[in-house]
């Protein structure tokens, strides 16, 4: 079915711009109509020129996301119709989200379930779309939205966590070095030319510190050359299957890193199967839900083996040890959910826990690694106040007295 791109007005005046699928243009302007709106333009999304077409290069936002999806259970919950819904959350959003929202809602008035119509939109995950055809089976539309929703909230905390653990010390090295780099390629060589010029012999320290400096001046950019060459490197092998996972393998090797890293992995697993689980799903269809789910190329690929494994008819605990996906803890924790028929209530313990590993682990690095990272800056901004007084000091002649 071809896509129409539309600008239209709704009841308060408002300009909406968007695109709609349909047969023909005449189709596409009846259902805006029913909608309330007001067409002002209707053509093949191709035909608009590229300056009136809609434009939303980003999407709308997770956050945005997870909100609509708790007002849109809220309402539903008090008894309105679900297009009803969907037309206020249209009306509300932004113009990202309100394009979002109108097709959603025009899908589901041409007879189409609320998950289908939400598999047309990329930025629902897969979680979510699943979650809905469960809560649209069961009845219990509102509750599992809100499920969703609390899913997309953790989801985004965790990353939050992972992203300020290992972001935090990147930042505080970078301008810590480049403090460094300024005041050797700028502020010593000055010092160094003044020195000179009074024909003096330079202290062992102030020496060295002039020696350094002129190193860092003759190869400044060939090291950036170098760095910039190495992260290009790194882009292109992330790019690669077989790259990616060695650069994870190094990565989870780094003592907090790893730890950090695979603790998010295990919150992930727990909390979103947990999920899936309790609201129905079977377990090899929430394991096909989960699989994108994470960071890790490494996880994905193991678990879409485990998932094989389990669809042969072997436990997960089992698929989960040959696999070696995660740690002996969670493996012997899936064995005991497994045998006692309570998987999911078992799954949620163990996120629970991770999760509060993960948060002391955060907040342990962020205690730890200001005051290691001030002492080793100031060490070095010292040093060269330490070898700028000696010059001095040698200079005045109050050395020989």
């Amino acid at each position: 079915m071809p896509a129409f791109a539309y600008i239209a007005r709704d009841e308060q005046g408002r300009t909406q711009r968007g695109e709609r699928d349909g047969t023909d243009v005449r189709e596409v302007t009846t259902a805006l109509r029913a909608e309330g709106l007001l067409p002002l333009r209707v053509a093949a999304a191709t035909a608009l020129p590229w300056w009136r077409r809609p434009l939303h290069p980003f999407g709308p936002r997770p956050i945005d996301l997870e909100m609509q999806l708790r007002q849109l259970a809220f309402m539903l919950r008090t008894g309105l119709t679900l297009l009803a819904a969907l037309k206020v959350l249209a009306e509300q959003g932004s113009a990202a989200t309100a394009r979002v929202w109108l097709d959603v809602a025009a899908r589901v008035r041409a007879g189409a379930p609320l998950h289908e119509a939400m598999v047309a939109q990329k930025c629902f995950t897969r979680l979510t779309k699943s979650l809905v055809d469960v809560g649209e089976r069961s009845g219990n539309l509102d509750h599992v939205l809100t499920r969703a929703a609390e899913a997309l909230a953790r989801r985004r905390r965790t990353r939050t966590q992972v992203l300020t653990a290992l972001a935090y010390p990147a930042l505080v090295v970078v301008l810590a070095v480049a403090t460094v780099a300024f005041m050797m390629a700028s502020v010593v060589p000055k010092l160094a030319k003044f020195l000179g010029a009074l024909g003096r012999t330079l202290p062992p320290s102030t020496q060295l510190l002039v020696d350094v400096a002129n190193a860092v001046q003759v190869h400044l950019v060939r090291g950036c050359v170098f760095l910039g060459l190495l992260v290009v490197a790194i882009a292109i092998a992330w790019a690669t299957r077989r790259g990616r996972l060695v650069l994870e393998a190094i990565l989870l090797r780094v003592p907090v890193v790893g730890r950090i890293l695979r603790l998010a992995a295990v919150s992930t697993f727990a909390h979103n199967l947990a999920l899936l689980l309790a609201s129905g799903v079977r377990l090899t269809n929430s394991l096909a839900v989960v699989q994108p789910l994470f960071f890790l190329r490494t996880v994905r690929e193991r678990l879409a083996r485990c998932r094989d494994a389990v669809v042969q008819g072997n436990p997960l605990a089992d698929s989960l040890v040959a696999e070696r996906t995660f740690s002996p803890l969670v493996h012997s924790m899936v064995r005991v959910g497994e045998t006692s028929g309570s998987l999911d209530e078992v799954l949620a313990g163990v996120a629970v826990h991770h999760d509060e590993v993960l948060q002391e682990l955060v907040r342990r690095l962020g205690t730890l690694i200001e005051p290691v990272i001030l002492v080793v800056i100031g060490s070095i901004v010292g040093f060269i106040y330490f070898a700028f007084f000696m010059a001095i000091y040698s200079i005045t002649g109050m050395g020989g007295a």
